[in-house]
């Protein structure tokens, strides 16, 4: 059974826009921060911290923008995550409740791309997924460095992420960049995005 997830800033009484379908991507904060969780002795990671590992692989997919640009405007609120099996809701008005709404403007389908230039390997994404534009670009082995830090070093990072469409899901395409990143780290990597036709 699926649990469904959703954002609120209670001082605002405003719903964040939904990352796919009622998910979650860590814990609702712009901070890049790993926070030890004593109750089940993992380590909860946040928002901030695994969009700083997307935006260094230059992967900046519309939901992620939408959830970071509410936390941006509602930083320092009583913001809130809260699930469908939660036996307290928030102390929201629910009947003058509104939603966070993020223009689509500089988003395009696309696919994600990355390559390996000297043997040509390639990993393309198999869905496509409304993407900020991505002229070809060499990934630093800095920036490949702070990805894998942010995303895969720690099986933790991950446990934060449900329901979220399949290009950011750790079992699917998210799954298969990180394959192709640990088959290639010892060299440079180009990232761009191919416009779906």
């Amino acid at each position: 059974m699926s649990v469904r997830c959703q954002t609120f800033c209670v001082d605002c009484n405003v719903e964040a826009p939904e990352i796919g379908d009622g998910g979650v991507f860590g814990t609702p904060s712009l901070a890049v921060t790993a926070i030890p969780d004593d109750d089940w002795g993992g380590t909860a990671y946040t928002f901030g911290w695994l969009y700083d590992g997307l935006s260094a692989l230059g992967l900046r997919p519309y939901d992620i923008e939408a959830y970071r640009a509410f936390l941006r405007e509602h930083d320092g609120h009583d913001v809130r995550l809260t699930t469908d099996h939660d036996d307290d809701e928030p102390p929201l008005d629910w009947a003058a409740l509104t939603r966070f709404e993020w223009p689509r403007d500089g988003f395009v389908p696309c696919y994600y791309e990355l390559e390996e230039p000297v043997t040509g390997a390639r990993c393309r994404t198999e869905v496509v997924d409304l993407l900020v534009p991505l002229d070809e670009t060499t990934l630093t082995p800095a920036a490949v460095a702070r990805a894998v830090h942010r995303l895969f070093e720690d099986s933790d990072a991950l446990e934060g992420v449900a329901n979220v469409s399949p290009l950011l899901h750790p079992d699917e395409e998210l799954g298969r960049i990180q394959d192709f990143i640990e088959a290639h780290q010892q060299t440079p990597l180009i990232a761009r995005t191919i416009e779906a036709r």
